[in-house]
């Protein structure tokens, strides 16, 4: 086998493991710019599938799951990286120096509407380990194919991110083979099918502590709301449960 060919392979074979398409992935690279040096915080990381293929490419990858089975599998496949058991509220693992970037694709508190107090509460505490600079991202499956109980529509994301600080750009990648699209702006009518990729970037310039108390404090007054049809589903048959019993 000629030299050359074997890293190729091998990248091929670790993006495979992931069960993300090959472009979603170097898509979420290139909104985030993600590269060689960079420290990630891979949250939802399963068995270690991504981490693996992120370390590959030079970044250190830290991860957290909510199951156990899943961390002692991550770190059983990807002894270069850190591995955590737990969710979002407890402590956050990793490096005492800020993440470059924050990736969330599993996380039990983004199940349910994603503009609800504590939803964006989570997402704030999330940020607040971003460097100045850096991005939290969301990977998820959006529309056909994707879990019922825990996918969203891209608008879900827009306003998610919206309401919390720095600038964010949406990415869409349809499930079939059509060029991937970048939207500033999106409707709740919109209902694709395929991956979306939501990327909220801290302004360079460190924010002071009462801009982010203020951020908290507006998290925490946010209206509960449903963000899309399957909330509003789900919202109406625990009502209807609940007047039955």
């Amino acid at each position: 086998m000629d030299s050359w060919r074997q890293p190729l392979e091998n990248s091929s074979d670790l993006i495979a493991r992931t069960g993300i398409p090959r472009r979603v992935l170097l898509r979420l690279l290139s909104a985030t710019d993600a590269g060689v040096g960079f420290r990630v915080l891979d949250v939802g990381c399963g068995c270690g599938e991504l981490a693996a293929y992120l370390n590959s490419l030079g970044i250190s990858c830290t991860g957290i799951d909510e199951s156990p089975l899943n961390v002692v599998e991550a770190r059983r496949a990807v002894p270069a990286c850190e591995f955590t058991c737990g969710g979002i509220s407890g402590s956050i693992p990793g490096p005492q120096a800020r993440f470059d970037l924050v990736l969330v694709r599993e996380a039990s508190v983004f199940r349910t509407s994603l503009l609800s107090p504590s939803t964006l509460a989570a997402s704030l505490q999330l940020l607040s380990r971003v460097r100045p600079g850096g991005c939290l991202a969301f990977l998820a499956r959006i529309g056909a194919g994707a879990s019922t109980a825990g996918s969203h529509r891209l608008s879900c994301y827009a306003r998610h991110v919206g309401s919390l600080p720095g600038n964010y750009d949406l990415h869409e990648l349809p499930g079939g083979p059509i060029l991937a699209r970048s939207f500033r702006s999106l409707t709740a009518r919109e209902n694709g099918s395929g991956y979306a990729i939501a990327v909220l970037r801290l302004p360079p310039k460190p924010m002071s502590q009462d801009e982010w108390t203020g951020a908290f404090d507006g998290a925490r007054q946010a209206a509960q709301a449903p963000c899309c049809q399957w909330a509003v589903q789900g919202a109406e048959l625990t009502h209807l449960r609940s007047k039955a019993a």
